[in-house]
């Protein structure tokens, strides 16, 4: 006989998001359990989940009036000592001091440690734990858990590409043009020195070429130091 998966995991509710008035956005139209909510994919229970945890940090406060910001303060909101549920009109008791420690170890940091749910890598990693703590260590794929981070707003930062950043903050406002159009030209001495290495490795000639490319690039590159450099000295001064 198969063993059967958590209940979290068959609801697409990995959190356990215990149903109330709330209108969460993917909510199953037949919701199957008396006290958690059902979704219609795992990505909008995940969404759900991160969704009310950067509520806790952005508009709730914890129980001294401060800002919720560490694990102590999340779990003892996610998870209190003495929860109700609201479709039997009972309280009951969870170990929330045991939680608390699960997900401070699996994120490295003091249960007091301040933390920014809006920082993508601490969500992640926080609702990662979350889901394990809740069903018994169950993992999703890693796209499944970052499309529902995305759904929720959560994205990895961009990747910058290091010419630009130099480029840009060299040029600063009034420069943006013009080191765009080097970081244009930078790019394509690149694409080209790239393209004529494996030729290189037999042709003296080509071989020549990919050098002078190279010192293109670097030139290009400490002219944008060098022009930072001025500038900042011309404000100094």
């Amino acid at each position: 006989m198969a063993k059967q998966l958590p209940l979290g995991i068959r609801l697409n509710n990995p959190g356990l998001l215990v149903r109330s008035s709330d209108p969460w956005q993917g909510l199953a139209p037949v919701q199957r359990h008396r006290r958690f909510f059902t979704y219609i994919a795992p990505e909008l229970g995940i969404r759900a989940l991160a969704r009310a945890l950067i509520t806790y940090q952005d508009k709730r406060r914890a129980r001294d009036g401060s800002a919720i910001d560490t694990i102590r303060e999340i779990i003892e909101r996610w998870a209190p000592p003495i929860g109700f549920d609201e479709t039997t009109g009972k309280e009951y008791a969870q170990d929330t001091e045991a939680y608390i420690e699960d997900v401070a170890s699996d994120l490295g940091v003091s249960p007091e440690a301040v933390i920014d749910l809006h920082h993508y890598d601490t969500m992640r990693a926080i609702v990662v734990s979350i889901i394990e703590h809740e069903n018994a260590n169950y993992r999703y794929p890693a796209a499944v858990v970052d499309e529902g981070l995305r759904l929720a707003g959560v994205v990895p930062p961009a990747k910058v590409d290091r010419v630009a950043t130099v480029a840009l903050a060299a040029g600063g406002v009034g420069g943006v043009a013009g080191a765009v159009d080097l970081v244009g030209l930078a790019g394509s001495l690149n694409q080209a020195k790239d393209a004529l290495a494996p030729a290189a490795e037999t042709s003296t000639v080509v071989r020549g070429l990919v050098v002078a490319l190279t010192l293109g690039v670097v030139a290009i590159g400490a002219y944008l130091v060098w022009r930072r450099y001025a500038q900042a000295r011309a404000i100094a001064s």
